[in-house]
């Protein structure tokens, strides 16, 4: 069996385990990053109640959604609006679902428009040998790798009419 058939067989469309892989990418992304930066600057103890309130608001926040879906008989935000408050919320909500969705794609952006130049500077030994149109300090670098980012990373993901192809770029992020 080779790896790709295993991978295929193991991680069908919208099947459970593409699915979990998929959550757990999402879910790891920018908590991994922001995590301990977040425990330095706030004590260990203050840290585990943040955790763990946070834990607590996520299973609770999951279970309404779950008790929505289930009672709505959906499983989409503007229907949940449509069926409580009506037509008129749909495009309230269909605003947010954007706005927030524009946030996390601009907070990637910004993210990895400073990080690269900096792994950059690490892999070559030092900032100075870093070229000064790649470099961190340089308002050209940064729009250089937005941009290289953007087309390179953000825009062939976003290409998919359909979600669950995702779920091999899910199981890529989870083993790296």
């Amino acid at each position: 069996l080779s790896p790709a058939r295993f991978v295929k067989k193991k991680f069908k469309a919208g099947g459970m385990v593409g699915s979990t892989f998929t959550l757990i990418t999402a879910i790891l992304g920018s908590g991994t990053v922001t995590l301990p930066y977040i425990a330095a600057k706030n004590g260990i103890i203050m840290a585990v109640l943040l955790i763990l309130f946070g834990a607590l608001i996520s299973y609770f926040s999951g279970m309404l959604l779950v008790r929505c879906a289930e009672k709505v008989g959906s499983d989409k935000y503007e229907d949940f609006a449509a069926f409580v408050y009506g037509r008129k919320m749909v495009i309230f909500t269909g605003i947010c679902n954007v706005s927030t969705l524009l946030g996390f794609v601009t907070s990637y952006i910004v993210f990895m428009k400073v990080l690269i130049p900096h792994v950059l500077g690490i892999l070559l030994g030092g900032d100075d040998n870093v070229p000064a149109i790649l470099g961190k300090d340089n308002w050209k670098g940064g729009i250089f790798w937005a941009t290289i980012y953007s087309f390179c990373v953000l825009l062939p993901l976003s290409i998919p009419r359909k979600i669950n192809v995702l779920r091999f770029n899910s199981l890529f992020g989870v083993i790296c």
